[in-house]
């Protein structure tokens, strides 16, 4: 049985988190660290002064450590605090984040993507999940944080045959690559009670978020993007999500930096 750690970046209230742990729990051994209050757009980011707090709390019948920090902190204090030396997570699981991060700009602020990095610094793999919501799902999340119980009931059985068909491609006999793959799960409604599972690869986009502030005072302001600039090769994570299916892109920081010719 596979040693797993789990974080996220909305925060240990988040439903979608618990759809995750359920999924999770009869198949692995957890151990579970999850931000305790969302660090969306936090990126890699760790906390450097100051400190950081633990609390224990069970979430979706598991224990679990709930962090005053960042999804990186999280995946960090997990692997050299929370377990053993002897006891090394296999992977890293990072979400469901409530929410797409398809293209460079969104990933490269996604808390969910930082935590897996974290994870291959450390030299394991992650798997980033993102499900993607229409407008109206979503604002009803940020209102509440909550989704209604018949759509909740819907992502709980994509998400369970999503990542039936994920555990089985990227996980079960594979070996422990130090990438972290991001699969951003579609969302489509679906009159027949199937929902899509399969899964393409992409590359990640070139889409780039461009205003990201507007004022709400005098020198005050708030984030609400203003706009995406979208890649529209179809070959790309946002235009593959679009089709329906699973989009599965590929991340080595290795790939940072390459080798110089001799």
């Amino acid at each position: 049985m596979k040693h797993v750690l789990v974080t996220n970046d909305d925060g240990a209230d988040s439903p979608l988190f618990r759809l995750l742990l359920e999924w999770l729990a009869p198949r692995v051994r957890l151990t579970i660290a999850a931000p305790a209050s969302e660090q969306s757009w936090r990126g890699k980011s760790m906390t450097r002064h100051g400190e950081i707090e633990t609390a224990e709390q069970i979430i979706a019948g598991q224990p679990a450590t709930l962090v005053t920090g960042t999804p990186a902190d999280c995946v960090n204090l997990g692997l050299y605090n929370l377990c053993s030396a002897a006891d090394r997570p296999d992977l890293v699981i990072s979400g469901i984040n409530v929410g797409l991060n398809a293209g460079l700009g969104l990933l490269l602020a996604s808390g969910t993507v930082g935590a897996c990095l974290e994870a291959n610094i450390a030299g394991l793999p992650g798997l980033a999940l993102s499900q993607q919501l229409d407008r109206d799902t979503f604002m009803q999340w940020d209102r509440t944080r909550a989704f209604e119980a018949g759509m909740f009931e819907r992502l709980r059985r994509a998400t369970n045959a999503a990542l039936e068909r994920i555990w089985s491609e990227f996980v079960a006999n594979r070996p422990a690559e130090p990438v972290t793959w991001s699969l951003n799960l579609p969302f489509k409604p679906s009159t027949t009670g199937e929902d899509p599972v399969e899964i393409r690869r992409a590359r990640l986009g070139h889409s780039f978020y461009e205003q990201c502030f507007v004022a709400t005072g005098e020198r005050r302001y708030r984030h609400q993007m203003q706009g995406l600039a979208i890649d529209t090769d179809p070959r790309s994570d946002l235009k593959v999500l679009e089709t329906g299916v699973i989009s599965a892109s590929r991340i080595d920081i290795r790939d940072l930096a390459p080798a110089l010719d001799d």
